[in-house]
């Protein structure tokens, strides 16, 4: 008789704590040492429970791709369940199936091209407020105003113009507000139950009552209007309002949990992404110099091929994304036992695949700490297949990434055009919440930029 594959092998922990305290001291450094030590599949003990992590291209293929339909997302997304409902992250099954076959059109990179004039005016208060920085000398704090520059791009894409000045406002502060709450929430050690009214959860059901009333407000504007006449420009809220197939169209509650998903989903990792490589930037003046050279060939209102022939700033920003994935980490569940690289791994047990970890494994990439954006130019070698998934891969490869890359590549052409950037005090650790964040502040001190590149 055959015997069952093992469990993997794993880190020691402490008795009915197991290595919680060593994740909660680190937790980027502890997986990192745990995958280095342990191999391609490692059991961590949790006290109550046991998770897998898992580091290599393989056993992550057959997670996220060749056996996908054995896993899910699991419990990890039910502090962000009341905020985005049932939308393309959250959802499940065959209602996520339909929805993504609805949404997909809507994020094509082609349709994306109207939105540039829109992503362009967003742009604006942050250009002229840094632009008064440097001409007085002043510092900038960069990562409260790409959070801010980003909000204003994602409202942008989804609304166009209609959304008022006070509404902005609104939607601003109740996003900040219902973050800092899924972020708590997801990193509690002690559940509370829903039924205890915290100062927290109390100024989250404000929040979300505020994002309900401004959301389902402009549905309904735009229900009423009708369908734009043929030709005129479409946000996505109008694309995702139209969109159909046999069975009809979204539904009201279905298009606002879409909403509240791209908000939640796009605006903390597009601000991370955006705020890691102006650090980076500012690390690496010479990179710099070919960004802003590509940036001041932009015309005033380029086009998408203008936009997506920006080689150097993509090579940055994968690059950038390799060394400081914004979404540092995918746990799925499997509904049944699985086989990982010759290990068992039971159903029900939380899977977790860094992208952290795996961006800097020095058994996949060359001097994997160092930043080096030739490793994408032409004629580099390409990584191996699942050693690099900034927006996720397989089915559930990110839906937004073709939004997220033309706002994040034109904002750094605009940028770096205009400005020389330089870092002042020591640069912000990572900080793994549900996305990798600049823990504390990123000043910059920034220069007016000569023309003559």
């Amino acid at each position: 008789m055959s015997s069952a594959p093992p469990l993997p092998p794993g880190p020691r922990g402490y008795p009915l704590v197991g290595v919680m305290p060593k994740i909660w001291r680190d937790p980027l450094r502890f997986f990192s040492e745990v995958a280095h030590e342990h191999g391609p599949v490692a059991r961590v003990g949790l006290g109550k429970f046991t998770l897998f992590l898992i580091s290599q291209p393989e056993p992550i293929q057959r997670v996220l791709q060749d056996n996908a339909q054995n896993y899910w997302k699991g419990e990890g997304l039910a502090a962000a369940k009341p905020l985005m409902g049932e939308g393309l992250a959250t959802s499940e099954g065959e209602l996520w199936k339909r929805q993504r076959r609805l949404c997909q059109p809507s994020f094509q990179r082609k349709r994306l091209a109207e939105l540039i004039p829109t992503l362009s005016a967003a742009l604006g208060p942050t250009l002229r407020a840094w632009e008064r920085a440097a001409a007085s000398g002043a510092t900038v704090e960069a990562r409260g105003d790409l959070s801010a520059l980003t909000q204003r791009l994602i409202f942008g894409g989804l609304f166009g113009g209609d959304l008022s000045p006070q509404d902005q406002r609104d939607l601003s502060s109740a996003l900040v507000e219902a973050n800092r709450y899924v972020n708590a929430a997801a990193w509690s050690l002690i559940p509370i139950p829903e039924r205890v009214p915290t100062p927290r959860r109390i100024r989250f059901r404000k929040a979300l009552a505020t994002l309900d009333r401004v959301v389902f407000g402009r549905i309904k504007e735009r229900r009423g209007r009708g369908a734009p006449p043929e030709g005129a420009p479409q946000d996505l809220l109008d694309r995702l309002l139209s969109a159909a197939d046999e069975a009809g169209g979204m539904g009201d509650r279905q298009a606002r949990d879409e909403i509240m998903t791209s908000f939640v989903a796009g605006h903390d990792t597009t601000a991370g992404a955006l705020a890691w490589t102006l650090l980076l930037l500012a690390q690496h003046p010479d990179a710099a110099a070919r960004v802003a050279a590509e940036g001041q060939s932009l015309a005033d209102a380029p086009s998408e091929e203008e936009v997506l022939g920006l080689t150097y700033t993509e090579q940055v920003l994968r690059e950038s994304m390799r060394v400081y994935p914004p979404a540092w980490v995918i746990v799925r569940t499997p509904y049944t036992d699985d086989v990982l690289c010759g290990f068992s791994v039971p159903k029900d047990s939380p899977v977790l695949i860094s992208q952290y970890v795996v961006h800097r494994h020095p058994a996949l990439w060359t001097d994997p700490l160092r930043f080096d954006p030739e490793r994408w130019a032409p004629g580099a070698p390409a990584p191996r297949k699942f050693s690099y998934f900034p927006y996720g891969a397989g089915q559930r490869l990110c839906i937004g990434k073709p939004f997220a890359d033309l706002s994040i590549m034109l904002t750094l052409a605009r940028i770096l055009a205009r400005f020389e950037l330089e870092l002042v005090g020591k640069a912000p650790l990572p900080q793994p919440l549900t996305t990798l964040r600049p823990k504390g502040p990123l000043r910059l001190r920034l220069r007016p930029r000569s023309r003559s590149l």
